[in-house]
């Protein structure tokens, strides 16, 4: 359990250094792409750490506006899906949006190819989803990034040099899911050192 809190730990450290890898990453949704959120109110979903009904917390949702993809050395795919239209743009510009949301889903370990991927950090390949949002000022919004739940899954059904399509079907936990359809395009490197954060 410790050795699971602190590698969660250290991803969430990562990505609140650089909000712009987590959630303004991205490019165009397919026209089906909108995501579906149910959120049961508690639990990992709505709730961050065991925090309080009466803390201001945000739910786990997400309106989709863009979607992009980096895939490195074909054996590790990172595909951020975001509420921020142009979101590469402000990816190339070293910048982050503020007040944003996003999924980042990863797998990692053998050869990308177009299939159905079941989430699972301790197999492989590692298979990982995670929620993210920020504040009027890009700082994080949770403590720990809300993790999908093992057994959710994620869908690649083709994969370009410039375009992948798929899908995701993930479960937070107390009642809260995420999914829908994307088409990512390549906006590589998501990485950015100390972005500039931009209203």
């Amino acid at each position: 359990m410790q050795r699971e809190i602190g590698r969660i730990a250290a991803r969430t450290r990562s990505v609140a250094s650089a909000l712009a890898f987590a959630v303004i990453v991205t490019a165009h949704l397919a026209c089906s792409g909108d995501t579906s959120a149910t959120d049961g109110g508690s639990g990992a979903g709505g709730q961050d750490g065991g925090g309080s009904a009466t803390d201001a917390r945000p739910k786990i949702a997400l309106t989709p506006a863009d979607t992009l993809f980096e895939l490195t050395s074909g054996d590790s795919l990172r595909v951020i899906v975001t509420d921020v239209a142009g979101a590469c743009g402000y990816t190339m510009r070293s910048e982050v949006k503020a007040s944003a949301r996003g999924l980042v889903l990863t797998i990692v370990g053998s050869r990308i190819v177009p299939a159905t991927y079941t989430v699972n950090p301790g197999g492989k390949p590692v298979v990982q989803a995670f929620f993210t949002a920020s504040d009027s000022s890009c700082r994080p919004l949770f403590t720990f990034n809300p993790f999908a739940k093992d057994g959710s899954t994620i869908v690649i059904r083709s994969i370009a040099s410039d375009r992948i399509e798929g899908s995701y079907a993930l479960d937070f936990g107390g009642g809260t899911m995420l999914s829908g359809d994307f088409q990512a395009t390549n906006c590589s490197p998501l990485s950015r050192q100390n972005p500039t954060c931009v209203k």
